[in-house]
């Protein structure tokens, strides 16, 4: 008899801290919430997530997004680095 191989390991899902325009929640979700939408913690509202087709190398993200590891403010990384979209710019954090 064989050995009963492992099981793929769990990948951990990415959150990321996006900030409600409403209410000023910060909420954490997955990173496709915060490209999509979701529904704020605080209010219940939905907000509507950062669209991929306006990122450009540079440019700001619509929607505020802070850092799951500081709380500071974040930019898009000009090339998608494996899977991580953003990094803040206080502390590099990459997620």
């Amino acid at each position: 008899m064989s050995p009963k191989e492992p099981g793929p390991t769990p990948v951990p899902v990415p959150k990321a801290s996006v900030k409600c325009p409403n209410c000023g929640t910060v909420n954490k979700v997955s990173l496709s919430q915060s490209l999509s939408s979701f529904t704020c913690s605080g209010c219940g509202q939905r907000v509507d997530g950062i669209k991929p087709v306006v990122f450009t190398p540079g440019s700001q993200p619509s929607q505020e997004i802070v850092c799951p590891q500081c709380g500071g403010s974040v930019e898009i990384l000009p090339q998608k680095k494996d899977g991580k979209l953003f990094r803040c710019k206080s502390c590099g954090k990459e997620f």
